[in-house]
């Protein structure tokens, strides 16, 4: 074999991190879990407040929708009432 490269040793214990260092990252770690907490609860609240608006946007378009149907229903009627009396003027000219 080649003895050029020295056989492999068992892994290197982990550095020891003083206490301090410990509390502090502990520490961090709480506050960062609290901060994610706060962010839910945030986005919960704007997806409920977004849920609402949708549902109001939605039944305000029902309504203009059908005051538009109703009102595209109003003037075709009376295109048809104008353009059946133009005719019957017409047949009542010629006739």
């Amino acid at each position: 074999m080649n003895d050029n490269h020295p056989a492999p040793s068992a892994q290197p214990a982990a550095p020891q991190l003083p206490p301090e260092a410990l509390n502090a990252l502990i520490a961090n770690q709480a506050r960062e879990i609290d901060l994610r907490e706060k962010e839910l609860l945030t986005r919960q609240t704007e997806d409920k407040y977004s849920y609402e608006y949708a549902q109001t946007a939605l039944k305000a378009q029902m309504q203009d929708n059908e005051k538009s149907r109703q009102y595209d229903i109003k003037k075709k009627r009376e295109l048809y009432i104008f353009c059946g009396l133009v005719l019957f003027l017409i047949v009542l000219f010629v006739g």
